[in-house]
């Protein structure tokens, strides 16, 4: 490949359209800090185009050099007609080998990768480079994430805001775009843990059918509101008191029964340091007691005093309550 490195201005470098750039949801400022310090170590890789220059490798040191008001850079330009492909392969591989990639730009690349090449191909030759399983659905997922989520919500994947396990689950179950924007910015503003944001789909998308109504609907219902716009519960209570609200409208008797089994145990006045926990979900027959106990003489007075509990006897299947 010949090449020449040579200084060109950087207002003739097109940050515009970028054609082989993946790189997205990043912050140039540690870069903008790292070049004022000690300058650019490696030079971006351009070609000619007209009059201009296109950007191969380097978009964010490019963006970082013109916040710094730089007026040129040393770059590497590229002589030979290289293909797009071939372009596109050299940004990946002066990618990959400084920097793990956020799911949206393993998206955008997939995506790229997919105008040149069949989808076989591309998972043979690249997914493990992505540190991705080589089979069709994740091809398929990354290709969605990449052409029909919004940006807001691609904004809150690579972020971390939403975790690639909840889109993943919001893309099998065909959860309409409108919804996937009213979870995500739930999800974004009350800080729902990875699990939790599964929980939040599986109990709305449940409850909306069976009431045949809206999301939309489900989150104006006063009861929700009132907790979304509390002022006094910080956004974490906030999260565990809005699954409470969704789980019991869901599940009735299920929380009807728990709400049963921790009065029970409320009533008990088991000693210091014994828990009684039943199953979850009730799914299986058997409780369970945890003590916690310095030593063996410890453990055999907690463990008498248990069983002489008034009322101990009584612990069992809340459903007949």
């Amino acid at each position: 490949m010949n090449y020449i490195l040579d200084y060109i201005e950087l207002d003739s470098i097109d940050t515009e359209s970028a054609p082989f750039s993946f790189s997205y949801g990043f912050n140039i400022s540690h870069l903008v800090d790292s070049i004022q310090q000690v300058g650019l170590i490696n030079p971006p890789i351009l070609k000619k185009a007209k009059d201009s220059f296109v950007l191969i490798a380097g978009y964010k040191r490019v963006l970082a050099l013109k916040k710094l008001r730089w007026s040129r850079v040393e770059g590497l330009i590229i002589l030979e007609d290289i293909p797009p492909l071939k372009c596109l392969l050299i940004n990946l591989h002066d990618n990959i080998n400084t920097r793990k990639l956020n799911e949206v730009e393993k998206a955008i690349l997939i995506s790229k990768l997919a105008e040149y090449m069949k989808p076989e191909q591309v998972i043979e030759n690249y997914f493990s480079l992505l540190d991705l399983p080589k089979y069709m659905p994740m091809y398929n997922l990354y290709i969605w994430i990449a052409n029909s989520l919004s940006k807001k919500i691609k904004d809150r994947l690579a972020s971390g805001d939403i975790s690639l396990k909840t889109v993943r689950f919001m893309y099998e179950n065909e959860i309409p775009c409108d919804d996937i924007e009213i979870y995500g910015d739930l999800m974004s503003k009350l800080k729902f843990s990875f699990n939790e944001q599964m929980q939040l789909i599986e109990y709305t998308q449940d409850i909306c059918r069976k009431e045949g109504i809206k999301l939309k609907q489900l989150f104006e219902e006063k009861e929700v509101k009132d907790i979304i716009e509390s002022k006094s519960l910080t956004n974490r209570d906030k999260s565990k008191k809005i699954l409470n609200l969704f789980r019991k409208k869901n599940f009735p008797k299920l929380y009807h029964a728990e709400d049963v089994f921790k009065k029970r145990v409320q009533r008990l006045n088991l000693p210091s340091g014994v828990e009684l926990k039943a199953p979850p979900y009730f799914e299986s027959p058997y409780y369970k007691l945890e003590i916690a106990f310095r030593d063996g003489h410890e453990l055999k007075r907690k463990l008498l005093d248990t069983i002489n509990t008034e009322g101990i006897e009584l612990v069992g299947d809340p459903w007949k309550e």
